[in-house]
């Protein structure tokens, strides 16, 4: 572990834990070897690819909140101006904050990612977000209808949603209305992290957990295919 003057590697980026951009400093540095696997189109083993890896620890200049960043390669390699460029380039690992728009639709992920913006900074206004976010989910999902209650209960009876989601899918409808409605009862923060764990409950069930299975299917089928021509 390399320790990094704190003036070295600053950037500026938004902080998943108090919702600003703001200048991250870090902290201290670690590079290491990673390995990784591919199919060698040698049916009989995969080809093992080692590589170099860098994490970086650095500090939030708001809160002072810890965040982890990884990047491929050794700064040391690069000359004085390398760690500076790796740590400017590389992506953050925790704590995560945004979902992949390669999984999820982009009106979904859109929104989510406007959500997650304030989600320190206005719980109300995270909370419509994310009510805005299950109606993208059910349109998505081709659910039609006049209200959000209706339309998640239509993806509940055709499975889109197991039982225990869609009941719980009402009280994120409700606390949606409740930041969006005047009221003596705003949405609180330990309500907006239940809000935001749950969602991503929702979206795991419907989209992350099906695109793992068809990657898994697509290696299942690799794997048989080359399996059968050995055979032959």
């Amino acid at each position: 572990m390399n320790h990094v003057p704190k003036t070295a590697l600053t950037r500026i980026a938004f902080c998943p834990q108090c919702c600003n951009r703001a200048p991250q400093t870090a902290i201290c540095a670690h590079t290491c070897t990673e390995t990784t696997w591919f199919d060698s189109g040698d049916h009989s083993e995969d080809e093992v690819v080692d590589f170099e890896g860098t994490y970086f620890v650095a500090t939030c200049g708001t809160c002072q909140g810890l965040l982890l960043y990884w990047t491929q390669g050794d700064p040391s390699n690069e000359g004085e101006s390398g760690p500076l460029t790796y740590f400017q380039d590389a992506r953050l690992l925790w704590p995560e904050h945004v979902v992949s728009e390669d999984i999820l639709p982009a009106a979904v992920a859109a929104i989510y990612a406007e959500a997650t913006i304030v989600k320190r900074l206005s719980p109300n206004s995270f909370a419509v977000q994310i009510r805005r976010a299950l109606e993208a989910i059910c349109t998505d999902r081709g659910a039609k209808s006049d209200s959000l209650h209706k339309m998640l209960s239509e993806l509940a009876r055709r499975g889109d949603l197991p039982p225990v989601l869609a009941e719980m899918t009402d009280v994120l409808r409700l606390l949606g209305n409740m930041g969006a409605h005047a009221s003596d009862q705003p949405v609180r923060a330990l309500q907006v992290d239940a809000l935001d764990e749950f969602f991503r409950a929702v979206i795991e069930y419907i989209y992350i957990a099906p695109s793992k299975l068809r990657r898994f299917q697509q290696k299942l089928r690799m794997f048989d295919r080359g399996r059968k021509d050995d055979e032959t």
